[in-house]
Formats: C-alpha cells, sequence, structure tokens
C-alpha cells in the first residue's frame, strides 16, 4: 500500500495540468496571506542593520509583551544597540522603541523637558482661562 505523499505524487504525475490549477488558485487565493507570513517571519529572525538584512539568533520572542513597559503588542520591534553584535537588544513596543532610540541619541532628556515645559505652559494658560483662547484662535 502507498503512503499519501507517494499516492500525492502520483496523482500529480498523472494529473498535470489539474494540479498545476489547483496550485495556482490557492497561490492567487493566498498570496497576501502568504506575503504577510513571510514579513512577519523576516521581522521576528532577521535584524536589519543599517539597511542589511541579517540572520541572527535572536533573544526569545516574549510572547508579545514589551520588556520595557510590559504592555502586550503583536507587533513588538527588536532594538539592539550594538552593531557588531545584533544579538544584544530588547523586544519592545513601538512607543518604547522610540524612547529607547532617542536615549541611546542621546535627546531624551532635551525632549522630556521640552515636553515638561510644553506641559507646564498649557497647565498655565489653562488656570488663567486662556487655553480656550488660544484654541478657538488656532481653529480660525
Amino acid at each position: 500500500m502507498k503512503s499519501s505523499a507517494e499516492y500525492q505524487a502520483d496523482w500529480r504525475k498523472r494529473n498535470r495540468e489539474k494540479a498545476n490549477a489547483t496550485q495556482l488558485e490557492y497561490y492567487y487565493k493566498n498570496h497576501e496571506r502568504m506575503v504577510q507570513e513571510r514579513r512577519e517571519y523576516k521581522r521576528r529572525h532577521y535584524l536589519t542593520v543599517n539597511g542589511e538584512l541579517l540572520r541572527v539568533a535572536k533573544r526569545a520572542w516574549p510572547n508579545g509583551v514589551c520588556e520595557i513597559c510590559g504592555s502586550l503588542n503583536d507587533s513588538l520591534d527588536y532594538h539592539h544597540w550594538d552593531d557588531t553584535n545584533p544579538k544584544l537588544g530588547v523586544w519592545v513596543c513601538g512607543g518604547c522603541h522610540f524612547l529607547v532610540g532617542a536615549f541611546e541619541k542621546g535627546n531624551a532628556e532635551s525632549r522630556l523637558a521640552k515636553y515638561q515645559n510644553l506641559k507646564a505652559t498649557i497647565s498655565a494658560l489653562e488656570e488663567n482661562g486662556l487655553f480656550d483662547v488660544l484654541v478657538e484662535h488656532c481653529l480660525t
């Protein structure tokens, strides 16, 4: 008795046109899903360093949990800090990836200071009743 794989191989040989048509139909129906799965595979198994795809053994996928803020997210990024050793990295959400990148570039403190100044300015405008006037002026 033939195995399932042997039977299928024989069937494909005897029915080449039908097999090709079925394969083409499957491709057209599932092309977008297949492309998305390939992108997801690359995102989890490859690393981009200076625009070049590298195959590296990344640290294990933390089941969609950002390693910095702990939020659940299906699309975590792998942030590495040493181009000579891309295995050194963390899985982070988009927000934390932005903050980590800003911190490493040395401008996190200036952005935080700018945010704190802006927050204080807006709060002061609100306390003095000027915030609504400012918003109306900006909208007109």
